[in-house]
């Protein structure tokens, strides 16, 4: 069985109560979840989402810290960037829980059709979602800093992704 990631927390519940629902609802395969928890859920949200998400594996922001932590030791700036930013949460934490393969969604992503093959087995290429515009987290002093050094790929969007976790590298 697939298992699906998401990133939430206790302002994104309700969203995520009907959007990841959605997802489960309408995958021809059968798919769990794991679901992260940015430090906020209280325990009438997991109790909520155990009981409405099909029971989704877990991983509390304590637990996370205890994994991923001793992982960043040599990466003082991506572990305070992981502390004040969800982004980094995403990029650090659900890597680092998800195995050989990731599979994610934002919970924000409302599935309207059924749907097959959507998650595939071992993606020979990263997959991400598109979007009609260029939207990048990134400030103009980054591009002049590092002019040679980002990538930046056009109408990326990374509400949904599959990919390889070995191409993941902290450096």
């Amino acid at each position: 069985m697939r298992v699906v990631s998401a990133l939430l927390g206790h302002e994104q519940v309700d969203l995520a109560l009907r959007c990841l629902g959605s997802l489960l609802a309408t995958s021809v395969e059968p798919l769990r979840l794991r679901l992260h928890d940015d430090g906020t859920l209280m325990p009438a949200d997991v109790e909520l989402l155990s009981a409405r998400l099909a029971d989704p594996i877990l991983v509390t922001r304590e637990e996370a810290d205890d994994a991923v932590t001793p992982v960043l030791h040599g990466y003082p700036r991506l572990r305070r960037s992981r502390e004040v930013s969800a982004y980094f949460l995403k990029l650090v934490d659900v890597m680092h829980f998800a195995g050989p393969e990731l599979s994610y969604v934002d919970t924000d992503v409302l599935w309207l059709r059924r749907h097959r093959g959507l998650f595939q087995e071992s993606p020979a290429v990263p997959t991400f979602m598109r979007d009609p515009d260029n939207a990048y987290h990134l400030r103009s002093w980054h591009l002049a800093r590092y002019p040679r050094a980002l990538t930046l790929h056009q109408r990326l969007n990374v509400g949904l992704m599959q990919l390889r976790t070995s191409v993941w590298d902290p450096d």
